[in-house]
């Protein structure tokens, strides 16, 4: 009887010592696992975050100007037109204003000048302002980004040439221009022209004022 008795106790203490140490290993293991745990989430907050990559222009868009260019916004005016040279100053004024950029303004007559230029190693894009022929009414333009990645503004006469300014400034440099005493002037980072970008106006009435207001 006393046997049986002994072989009790020693098969209980036997299972309390069992109880005992599975409780301190799964105690372990969770104090492992939060620590683990833990770590993990000191690596994540210490790790050095992702840099921003930089802005992919989309195919065919025109960047004529962007905060921190090496290259300024040029405008391209025929070398004796004092009509596109006016406007080049006007559109240069508000730009500048715009961005806190000067733009240059260069003067050629000759056709192949764009390329020559980039023949040379010179880089940025160009705003070119056109006086061609035709039969369209006084006061009519178009802008058009070519495929030559520059940006024309085209008109028949004067009014249509500084009405083609004033809208590239409304449309991409927040600029609205009501009157000399009467505008706005936004504040832009960059002048990104949409791949495929092209606008034609022609006015219903045709303009009988020669000269267009300049402000």
């Amino acid at each position: 009887m006393k046997k049986h008795l002994s072989i009790l106790v020693l098969l209980t203490v036997f299972l309390l010592s069992l109880f005992f140490v599975g409780n301190a290993f799964a105690t372990e293991t969770e104090t492992t696992t939060t620590a683990s745990a833990a770590q993990e989430t000191v690596s994540e907050v210490l790790e050095e975050p992702t840099p921003t990559e930089a802005r992919t222009n989309a195919p065919g868009e025109t960047v004529l100007w962007s905060a921190g260019s090496a290259y300024p916004l040029r405008i391209l005016i025929p070398d004796r037109a004092t009509e596109s040279e006016t406007a080049a100053e006007l559109l240069a004024k508000y730009v500048q204003q715009s961005t806190g950029a000067k733009p240059e303004i260069l003067k050629s007559d000759t056709g192949s000048f764009l390329t020559e230029y980039y023949a040379d190693g010179n880089h940025g894009a160009f705003i070119v302002l056109t006086l061609r022929d035709g039969d369209a009414k006084k006061g009519s333009y178009a802008l058009k980004n070519g495929a030559d990645g520059n940006l024309s503004i085209e008109a028949n006469d004067a009014r249509g040439l500084f009405n083609g300014v004033y809208t590239f400034l409304r449309e991409f440099c927040g600029v609205n221009l009501y009157s000399a005493d009467v505008k706005t002037v936004g504040e832009v980072k960059e002048i990104i022209v949409p791949a495929g970008y092209e606008k034609n106006y022609e006015p219903t009435l045709e303009y009988t004022q020669e000269t267009p207001v300049v402000v």
